[in-house]
């Protein structure tokens, strides 16, 4: 199989016109595609630069190292149809210059990601600030509607949606530690609530934790953070945690635990995806602060939007008295088709 059909048969897309023009085309570097028989605008801006025609090229490689790397290759597949056809409404090389770049990054960190088969989040990543930028490039490119159908939309949530797009006031916290094992000898401080409760302590009402094990399964992460505002008593403790068949009720999130006293004082969210892998590539959280304030936040598969890359979008504040403020969004269908209909008016019907 040639270049050209393994292209188009890995995108999906016939990026080519149903004629070709027997013109000339100015070709300085081999792009992905035939630029002998260029035939869009975009194409032969591609075939006409050095440099954007080995931006497609390494897009190409990059896209052939992802597919197997992905949970289900189909959705690559899918969102590398929906970015062409966003590349093929740019009218100058500066926009296809940041689409591709765009696209690197996001092929990129497929590749370099290891699939976990076993747990809520989709991908594993070394550092939250990865995962952070995953999700932004997620909330970015689409539109959502606020969720809550009997309460107006809080201007904290106006303003932190606003500053999450544009990257402002935002830092990804890392965790302590990370780890499968509920055992581990660092959970000591946590794991001694399970002899606490056995050794007849009355359970709280509300919040009682009896140790890693218990709470949730792995991957777990650890942070020590200042959360309740007096940093006199120490950093208080933040664990991440994912559902397991015996525990399905904690889903996914961080609980703040006071090993002290052997209790969850608060948690944040608890998005728990769908399992249906083929309607998306990512299922994430991530544990940031927002003005300084500890904040979770995450996407996870719409469940009313046909589209396969159509995500929900939530963010929690993770403090005691604000426990319950939650800003939480839904892919917006009628928004996200109108931008896409502007968009092909807008630039003359170009797109293929």
């Amino acid at each position: 199989m040639n270049r050209l059909n393994r292209w188009i048969t890995m995108s999906g897309l016939l990026l080519l016109a149903a004629s070709f023009c027997p013109a000339a085309v100015n070709s300085v570097q081999a792009a992905s595609f035939d630029c002998a028989k260029a035939a869009s605008k975009v194409e032969k801006m591609i075939c006409a630069d050095a440099e954007l025609s080995e931006l497609d090229e390494k897009m190409a490689k990059a896209y052939d190292k992802a597919l197997p790397k992905a949970p289900d290759p189909s959705v690559v597949k899918q969102q590398q149809k929906e970015w062409l056809r966003e590349r093929n409404l740019c009218m100058n090389r500066t926009c296809l210059h940041n689409q591709y770049q765009l696209r690197l990054g996001e092929l990129q960190r497929i590749i370099d990601l290891v699939p976990l088969t076993t747990t809520e989040e989709s991908h594993y990543f070394a550092k939250e600030s990865e995962k952070l930028k995953v999700i932004r490039d997620v909330v970015r490119r689409q539109s959502f509607v606020w969720y809550h159908p009997y309460m107006q939309e809080p201007e904290f949530c106006k303003a932190f949606k606003k500053d999450f797009i544009d990257g402002l006031h935002l830092e990804p916290v890392e965790p302590d530690f990370r780890t499968d094992d509920a055992h581990d000898p660092r959970f000591d401080k946590l794991n001694r609530c399970t002899e606490y409760y056995r050794q007849g302590a009355e359970e709280p009402e509300q919040g009682a934790f009896w140790g890693v094990e218990y709470w949730g399964g792995p991957p777990y992460r650890y942070y020590s953070v200042e959360l309740d505002g007096n940093p006199a008593n120490g950093q208080e403790v933040i664990l991440y945690h994912e559902p397991t068949v015996e525990l399905r009720t904690n889903g996914t999130g961080y609980s703040w635990i006071d090993p002290q006293t052997c209790v969850s004082r608060a948690g944040a969210g608890q998005i728990t995806p769908r399992k249906d892998a083929t309607r998306s590539l990512y299922r994430l959280t991530a544990l940031a602060k927002y003005k300084g304030e500890l904040i979770m936040v995450g996407i996870n598969p719409s469940a009313w939007a046909a589209e396969i890359t159509s995500y929900n979008f939530a963010m929690w504040r993770l403090s005691e008295k604000d426990n319950l403020l939650e800003c939480a969004y839904h892919f917006d269908i009628k928004k996200n088709k109108a931008i896409d209909t502007q968009s092909i008016e807008n630039h003359g019907g170009e797109q293929k």
